[in-house]
């Protein structure tokens, strides 16, 4: 009980000092009303150690090498490189190298490897690993590999249990499924007048 105790002065303490710091360092950009300690405002940093919501580098620093997060990452928009998280790891860009999360990965486009018990991908050109690989609203779109028990996709290879992929000849599969996006055709790409 005492352990508990000193863990939760110290999450309290941690975020004390975040409504105060929040004030004198706003970030650039959309997401201002995200409150994160930081010791330094860079670009781009080659090592990102963060245990939300205090984090090494600014969280609007792109990643290119080493990305740490004790529990929580910091929601970089693009990491190039190896990341590892505890429980979650959030990349609002893309992603190109090695994710690998202790519970959950969201990830808007991914061109490495996403390996977590749950990914949720918008958009992979890579490669998914875990017991439930999705998108962030339903399918995932790109024409990457999917490899869980419980794989939904539009496009892509799916190799699980049960494999939806609204696009294939049989949109239900266990085993094997897959499909390939449409190519866009010449109407498509031209702008509209």
């Amino acid at each position: 009980m005492t352990r508990f105790k000193m863990m939760l002065a110290a999450i309290l303490f941690v975020l004390s000092l975040n409504i105060f710091a929040s004030e004198a360092k706003t970030p650039a950009g959309p997401r201002e009303e995200a409150p994160f300690l930081y010791a330094f405002s860079t670009s781009w940093t080659p090592v990102q150690l963060s245990c939300c919501p205090v984090s090494l580098f600014h969280d609007k620093a792109d990643i290119y090498g080493i990305n740490i997060a004790l529990w929580l990452g910091v929601s970089p928009q693009k990491v190039c490189g190896l990341s590892f998280s505890g429980i979650v790891s959030l990349v609002w860009e893309y992603h190109c190298g090695i994710s690998v999360s202790g519970v959950w990965s969201v990830i808007s486009k991914n061109y490495g490897i996403s390996i977590a018990p749950a990914n949720m991908v918008a958009d992979n050109s890579g490669i998914m690993l875990g017991l439930v690989n999705i998108g962030p609203m339903g399918d995932t779109v790109g024409n990457g590999l999917q490899i869980g028990l419980v794989n939904r996709a539009e496009s892509g290879f799916q190799i699980g249990l049960v494999n939806y992929n609204s696009k294939a000849l049989i949109p239900w599969m266990p085993f094997l499924n897959g499909s390939w996006p449409a190519k866009k055709t010449t109407s498509e790409t031209e702008p509209k007048e």
